[in-house]
């Protein structure tokens, strides 16, 4: 569902930021597909298993270790790495302002490179759904 509203607002002509957790590449391969290669940019954020239990505000490594709770990515539920991310940026060795820098710049480049830059959003006219002008 959260593909198909991504896919949506970019036909309405926004940039859309949408944070998921895609666990398998089944699964980022269809949300590529619905929202459309040339719209799809794929930021892996990863982080070791050792800084993400120090940084655990609420303790759930602690809590899955002591059998309390269940279902966690990478333990005992599934998780496969991105084969082909536009992007990855390791949060244990990069502070949260500097990944920011790393992916704007990321994305930048990757819109000049593939040249999908419009400059103007599509107007709904263009969709044929009504009229508007050009936001």
């Amino acid at each position: 569902r959260a593909s198909h509203i991504c896919k949506m607002l970019n036909d309405d002509g926004h940039l859309v930021i949408a944070c998921m957790n895609s666990p398998l590449e089944n699964q980022r391969q269809i949300a590529k597909q619905i929202i459309g290669e040339d719209n799809f940019f794929l930021a892996y954020i990863s982080c070791d298993f050792a800084t993400l239990r120090k940084r655990d505000p609420k303790n759930l490594y602690a809590k899955f270790d002591a059998g309390l709770i269940k279902n966690m990515l990478g333990l005992d539920l599934p998780y496969e790495p991105p084969e082909n991310p536009n992007i990855t940026l390791n949060t244990a060795f990069y502070t949260k302002e500097t990944c920011i820098g790393h992916l704007i710049r990321a994305y930048a480049q990757w819109k000049i490179k593939n040249r999908n830059y419009q400059g103007r959003r599509k107007t709904r006219n263009e969709k044929g759904s009504c009229n508007s002008t050009t936001r």
